[in-house]
C-alpha cells in the first residue's frame, strides 16, 4: 500500500471544508429570517375589532382594562401562524399587558420554537421602549406602523416588565444578556 502524498492530503482537507461552508452558507440562505408580511398585514386587520373596544372601554372607564376578560364582548382572534397557509387556518389568540392607564400593547405569536417565538406587537402608544430598539439590530424587527414584527420576542417579555407607571424595567440590572 502506498503512502498519500501531504500534497494530496491537504487538497482533500481544503475542498472538504470548503464543500461544507458552501452547504452551511446554502442552509443558512435558505432559512434566514424573512417576516410573512402577508400573515402580519391580516392580523393588522384582524385586530381591529378588539383594539375598536379597548378605545370604548377606555372611553366610558376612563381607563384601558386589566385584562380583556374586562371587555365583555367577542372579538376576532388572530390567523394563527403555524396553519395560517392550510385550507382552514386555526385561529390563535391575543395576547394582551396594560401599561399605566394611557398605554397597552397587544400581540399575536407568530413562529415558535421550543423556548422562543416571533410577535406582531401592536403599542397605542407607538412607543417601543429603548431595550427593544437601541439594543436590536434593524434585521430583528419590521415596523409596520403602530406595529413590529419582533424575531425572539419572547426574549423581551422574559427579561423586562412595565411597572405601574408603565416604566420598562429589568429586574436583573447589570446582568449582561
Amino acid at each position: 500500500m502506498q503512502a498519500v502524498s501531504r500534497k494530496t492530503i491537504m487538497r482533500i482537507l481544503i475542498v472538504s471544508l470548503t464543500l461544507s461552508l458552501l452547504l452551511l452558507a446554502a442552509v443558512l440562505f435558505t432559512t434566514r429570517w424573512s417576516p410573512d408580511r402577508e400573515w402580519a398585514a391580516k392580523v393588522v386587520i384582524e385586530s381591529g375589532e378588539i383594539r375598536d373596544l379597548l378605545d370604548e372601554f377606555r372611553k366610558s372607564q376612563g381607563e384601558f382594562p386589566s385584562s380583556l376578560e374586562e371587555l365583555n364582548a367577542s372579538y376576532r382572534q388572530p390567523t394563527d401562524y403555524q396553519t395560517r397557509n392550510g385550507s382552514t387556518p386555526e385561529k390563535g389568540r391575543w395576547f394582551y399587558e396594560r401599561i399605566g392607564k394611557e398605554d397597552y400593547q397587544l400581540y399575536a405569536c407568530a413562529r415558535t420554537w421550543v423556548s422562543y417565538y416571533d410577535a406582531m406587537v401592536y403599542r397605542y402608544s407607538e412607543s417601543f421602549c429603548d431595550p427593544w430598539t437601541s439594543s436590536l439590530k434593524k434585521s430583528h424587527y419590521l415596523p409596520l406602523g403602530k406595529w413590529r414584527y419582533f424575531r425572539g420576542f419572547s426574549v423581551f417579555t422574559e427579561r423586562f416588565y412595565f411597572d405601574e407607571d408603565g416604566d420598562w424595567q429589568d429586574p436583573f440590572r447589570g446582568r449582561p444578556y
